[in-house]
């Protein structure tokens, strides 16, 4: 029991430095007389950055209080090239899912918040250079936070399916309290894909991966205007796109999965020789 009340605690702990450090940046970043209004609007996106990276240094400061490495619990270890090509397949899927999705007539109609969600966050940066390497550094910090952080706090002292569950949860009430409620859905299940890959992979970078190619992938449909090619396309063309790309994406999830298996086993019978 003891261990539970440890987790809950830390939790909190860690909820509470995300909200600070969050407070803190935006009081710093907002204030003209330390950054120019013009510069802070054109770079919004550095507020994630240093909000995560804040957060995490000071979530490590907590961690070696209680004796424990951060860097060792997060897992940045190097990717497998078959899982690799198998979570870059699956992102790449994704942005495409996720593009499709959007341009279904009764999602654009009544969920108008999505498009607006992914085309303000496209036109983030005009440089493309400046895009893929602010989006890059913003997710993986994202990743240590609530993949690391939060879900490897509740996979210590909780089974895998609860622990995925809690963690995707934190990670939705996030995105709840700062995107609303369509996109805090989409992000609790977006979070669960991401966690799987995490797990699945045994590596930080996997999530990462995830996340930026979908991104890349929904960047190139916007600015190529493929997106709005969407448009023209009837919902049932669009449906059926939908859900051949989800039994895609679900089949490499078991590939991937067969993999950490594998792998598990290997492990399992050099121990026990």
């Amino acid at each position: 029991m003891k261990k539970y009340f440890v987790m809950i605690g830390n939790v909190i702990g860690f909820s509470i430095i995300l909200q600070v450090c969050a407070i803190i940046i935006g009081k710093i970043w907002w204030n003209e007389n330390i950054i120019p209004k013009k510069f802070a609007q054109d770079n919004i996106i550095m507020t994630s950055v240093l909000t995560f990276s804040l957060t995490i240094l000071c979530s490590g400061i907590l961690y070696k209080l209680q004796g424990r490495d951060l860097l060792k619990t997060v897992n940045l270890s190097k990717m497998k090239m078959k899982d690799f090509i198998i979570t870059t397949s699956i992102g790449i899927l994704m942005g495409i899912f996720t593009c499709c999705l959007c341009n279904i007539s009764i999602v654009v109609e009544k969920l108008p918040v999505f498009q607006e969600y992914l085309y303000s966050s496209v036109n983030v940066y005009s440089n493309i250079v400046v895009f893929v390497i602010m989006f890059a550094l913003m997710f993986g910090l994202e990743e240590i936070v609530f993949r690391g952080i939060f879900f490897n706090e509740f996979r210590q002292n909780t089974s895998l399916t609860i622990a995925v569950i809690l963690g995707t949860a934190v990670y939705g009430l996030i995105n709840f309290a700062s995107l609303g409620t369509a996109v805090g859905i989409y992000a609790i299940i977006a979070g669960v894909f991401y966690t799987l890959a995490y797990v699945y992979a045994k590596s930080m970078y996997a999530p990462i991966l995830l996340q930026i190619t979908s991104m890349y992938v929904i960047t190139f449909f916007i600015k190529s205007g493929l997106w709005l090619k969407l448009r023209e396309l009837s919902d049932i063309v669009i449906i059926s796109f939908v859900l051949v790309l989800g039994i895609a994406i679900v089949f490499l999830y078991y590939v991937l999965y067969l993999n950490y298996e594998n792998k598990r086993m290997k492990r399992a019978s050099v121990l026990s020789a």
